[in-house]
């Protein structure tokens, strides 16, 4: 049983193990990073502590500046989530989809060993809980596993789905909670989420699952195996989909984590295309879209990040940016990474180069990788940040000065979202803490 005082950064064992749970590393001080120019930044706003509240459903808070600590910045809490588990570590992503009649936020809550009452929750965009699925199984930090939102059978309703340690991979129907697809496909536990890809070739819609213990399956739509894998390590991020050699068919890709550490592309048949050695092993990764073609950055337990050639598996860059971190976002311009030490970093993905670095945010604890949105309605996204100590604000993406800052009631572990509840046009902050609440915040002028 994984260990349940592990956070997401710390669940991950320093051996191989299908169970995610190991002592906690207890480095803390950021690695070196050559090259890198601090950005100059103005005195960081006094932050603010949005206060707990009591039950009763939701916790509105839009309007009611008295609610809060401090004076009024534009980055204004509009409600949180009366979700409260008793385990205060929850560390698998949420999961936010947009369908006829409203958004849909999905929270795969888990709780500590012996307890029940773990399982899907789905709130509605004003933090009301919409519906829930209660899991009979006794609950676990990892029981529930990281939210993908999409569409497996193909009907054009969108689906949560999830992986879950007592009924494999389950699709939630996202506005009514009716499970849209059951299949046995972990084998050990769920961690990364299933996702959901289209062949264009064939047409066919199909579903990767890579549990924690690096077992894949490729399966479509009515459950029937295209082809399965046994990777012997174990495995954090979901897998990437992407047409490696322009031949029409989606190719998948999946990283290890520790000992060993590497990527592997598999063709549409399961068939390995090429391996590339990581060493330390891949701990987050994106897909990106640049000028000369697409590539893959990875984040590596060593604090690497590094950009692979899809194609072939090549290295084109490594630089050490993210010494426990994460890579996040990309916007176009840059890719965007974070540090335990609460670090962001700027990175130019022609080279890896630093074009900024952010170190006033003065975080410990585990990193949370950066998002972006367009929160403030300007021309510019924004880069959304959140640390470890419940610090969440706003970029600027041209130099890392610091727009805005709130700090919340709780701690975070996984990145938050950037969408827009209420149809203005403007994206809201959603963060999920530890102990499953989940908070809206939006830009108020």
């Amino acid at each position: 049983m994984p260990d349940s005082s592990l956070s997401r950064d710390d669940v991950h064992p320093a051996a191989p193990s299908t169970h995610g749970g190991s002592s906690a590393d207890t480095r803390e001080s950021p690695a070196e990073t050559a090259g890198t120019t601090t950005a100059e930044t103005p005195n960081v706003t006094r932050r603010r502590v949005l206060a707990t509240l009591g039950g009763g459903g939701v916790a509105s808070l839009a309007g009611c500046p008295s609610a809060l600590t401090g004076s009024s910045t534009p980055l204004e809490a509009r409600w949180v989530s009366d979700t409260r588990t008793e385990y205060g570590q929850n560390h698998h992503e949420i999961g936010v989809v947009s369908t006829g009649d409203g958004t849909v936020i999905g929270i795969p809550l888990n709780d500590m060993p012996g307890t029940d009452g773990c399982g899907m929750v789905a709130l509605d965009g004003r933090g009301e809980v919409r519906w829930r699925d209660d899991r009979e199984m006794e609950c676990d930090p990892h029981g529930i596993g990281d939210v993908y939102t999409g569409d497996v059978d193909g009907d054009g309703d969108p689906e949560l789905l999830v992986g879950t340690k007592d009924a494999g991979v389950l699709a939630f129907d996202a506005r009514s909670g009716d499970v849209a697809f059951q299949q046995p496909l972990i084998e050990t536990v769920p961690y990364s989420a299933p996702v959901v890809f289209e062949d264009p070739v064939g047409g066919e819609r199909l579903l990767a699952t890579v549990d924690n213990s690096g077992t894949i399956h490729v399966t479509e739509g009515d459950g029937s195996t295209r082809w399965s894998e046994a990777l012997g390590a174990t495995v954090y991020p979901a897998p990437l989909v992407v047409d490696l050699d322009g031949d029409g068919h989606q190719e998948m890709l999946v990283v290890t984590g520790r000992n060993p550490g590497r990527v592997t592309a598999f063709d549409h048949e399961g068939s390995v295309v090429w391996e590339t050695e990581l060493g330390d092993g891949g701990r987050e990764w994106r897909l990106i879209d640049r000028e000369d073609g697409r590539g893959v950055v990875v984040s590596t337990w060593g604090g690497e990040v590094l950009l692979l050639d899809p194609p072939t598996g090549d290295i084109r860059w490594s630089v050490s940016a993210a010494y426990r971190g994460v890579v996040g976002a990309f916007d176009g311009q840059y890719v965007y990474s974070s540090a335990r030490n609460g670090t962001v970093n700027a990175l130019d993905p022609a080279d890896g180069s630093v074009a900024w670095t952010q170190d006033a945010l003065d975080s410990e604890g585990p990193a949370v990788e950066p998002t972006v949105g367009n929160v403030t309605g300007s021309d510019a996204a924004d880069v959304v940040f959140a640390s470890h100590d419940g610090t969440v604000g706003l970029l600027d993406p041209e130099n890392g000065t610091i727009r805005h800052e709130e700090s919340l009631d709780g701690d975070l572990y996984t990145p938050p979202k950037a969408v827009d509840l209420q149809g203005n046009g403007r994206d809201d902050v959603v963060a999920l803490y530890g102990d499953g609440r989940v908070a809206a915040l939006s830009y108020e002028e």
